[in-house]
């Protein structure tokens, strides 16, 4: 048994270093789980999670990482550790899988730190992931390895525009690349280097380096050719003064599922031809802070309004009369229609975090569930469980809402006219959230006001209001005066 483990191992490695996705997948797709070994586990994690079938790769790890959060006695090993962390990330979960990483010791697994930098790529924040990987790649022998964290490093420079940095590095890169035989690093490679290029406005040789990345990718590497197709669709929309190419790519990458290329055609887009919808739509549409500061600075355009209205189509500036929900507070024209804070409310505005990705069942979980743990065996039904309801919330409400599964991620679809009021600057929508902010509007520090009358302007049962003064309490949120029958309650 552990020879045919080797063997699937080895056959694996050769059609992942050849750029074979596909069939290193179709390889792993039948695992009894139960007759894998643990000195297995971990190598077959790792190809699970570069074939893309993160869930496989989490339960292959689930059991021993979680082993003590469960009381059992196995221990997991830091590598079990990170390898599971990293998976958390592929499955959404990225602000569980930095915590989890935050505890394993980078000298004895050099790539908790590469981790690390796909979290934050996750986030759009380059510059953090830079010294992560710069640290990675100082402990990494040379190889194969070592060259996948040249090229997100590469990828780093790029988007942080160090252009100096990144052809220093690129170059070597891609001579190791190629000597390596390695198709599809050499392929990344040379589209970084393209967008390094068109940054610096050198467009011929942009377009030089995306032809002989084409070249290197056959028509079965859609995800990677997608990303190059990009990049020459920009040079084409420059060349043409048009948005044309871009818009083509839009529907291609939308249909395709590859929801990050089709937020940066909308920003390419507007540098072209501006548009306040699509504006509005990047804008508001990405949760990424790091994202929203290029937005503005690419565009030349800073947007001072702290609201917009989305329809489902995109960001529009009227409401043409549709009924409008303000999804900070779960009004419907001023009229409460959902438990304000609650779970359903709470997924809603987790739904309509993105308006371009889908929500996996491991960012909704991070989401709902703050602090808990992700189980692959027991949390995706607590998620499936509250879907449900919200989906019958939203069939007795009578809006034209749906909420509709993407494979194994989920989005709002609005199907008529209702449009959701959606602050830039999004608080949180957790029950003691939202009373926070609505006590914070009745007390001052000035004056102090009977729990009584506190309870009242809260609208608040006995029950509810117990709950929350112990938390308000606890969280110095407010500050009890006196005691007794004449405790009165100010702002902290």
């Amino acid at each position: 048994m552990a020879t045919d483990f080797k063997q699937l191992l080895e056959k694996c490695e050769e059609y992942l270093r050849a750029g074979h996705v596909g069939k290193t997948a179709q390889l792993v797709a039948h695992l009894n789980l139960s007759r894998v070994p643990r000195e297995w586990r971990l190598p077959l994690a790792k190809v699970c999670r570069r074939a893309g079938h993160t869930s496989l790769g989490l339960k292959l790890l689930t059991a021993t990482v979680l082993s003590p959060q469960k009381k059992l006695s196995t221990v997991p090993t830091p590598q079990e550790v990170s390898e599971y962390a990293v998976l958390l990330q592929r499955n959404g979960s990225v602000d569980e899988a930095l915590r989890i990483l935050d505890k394993v010791d980078s000298k004895s697994v050099p790539e908790a730190e590469l981790y690390r930098a796909f979290c934050y790529f996750n986030r759009w924040d380059y510059l953090s992931a830079i010294p992560r990987l710069e640290k990675y790649l100082a402990a990494t022998p040379a190889g194969y390895a070592q060259l996948t964290g040249q090229v997100n490093l590469c990828a780093a420079f790029a988007m942080t525009r160090n252009h100096e940095q990144a052809l220093a590095l690129l170059a070597p890169a891609m001579v190791a690349a190629h000597a390596g035989g390695h198709r599809r690093l050499e392929a990344n490679l040379l589209e970084i280097s393209a967008q390094v290029r068109i940054q610096m406005d050198e467009p011929q040789k942009a377009e030089n380096n995306l032809d002989r990345a084409l070249a290197l990718l056959d028509s079965l590497k859609v995800h990677d050719s997608v990303f190059i197709q990009k990049w020459k669709a920009v040079l084409q929309a420059t060349r043409e003064n048009s948005a044309a190419p871009l818009i083509a790519l839009r529907e291609r990458a939308r249909s395709g599922r590859f929801f990050e290329t089709v937020r940066e055609t909308d920003l390419y887009s507007l540098k072209i031809n501006f548009d306040q919808r699509v504006f509005e739509n990047v804008l508001f549409g990405t949760p990424y802070v790091d994202y929203r500061t290029r937005v503005q600075r690419e565009t030349g355009v800073r947007h001072l309004g702290a609201y917009t209205m989305y329809d489902g189509g995109g960001a529009t500036s009227g409401t043409e009369g549709a009924p409008v929900m303000n999804l900070e507070s779960g009004e419907l024209d001023g009229r409460e229609i959902i438990k304000a804070g609650g779970k359903i409310h709470q997924t809603l505005s987790v739904l309509l975090r993105d308006f371009y990705k889908p929500a996996k069942v491991g960012t909704l979980f991070t989401e709902l569930f703050p602090g808990e743990y992700f189980d692959i065996f027991s949390s995706p039904d607590r998620i499936h469980q509250i879907l449900k309801r919200a989906r019958a919330w939203v069939a007795e409400s009578g809006l034209p809402l749906d909420i509709v599964q993407d494979q194994s991620a989920y989005h709002l679809e609005i199907n008529g006219p209702v449009v959701f009021k959606i602050a830039l600057d999004r608080a949180p929508t957790d029950w003691f959230g939202i009373q926070a902010r609505r006590a914070a509007a009745i007390l001052s520090r000035d004056r102090s006001i009977s729990g009584g009358d506190l309870k009242k302007a809260l609208g608040m049962t006995e029950a509810e209001y117990k709950r929350y003064l112990k938390w308000a309490l606890e969280e110095g949120k407010i500050t009890r005066v006196g005691g007794g029958r004449t405790t009165s309650y100010k702002a902290a």
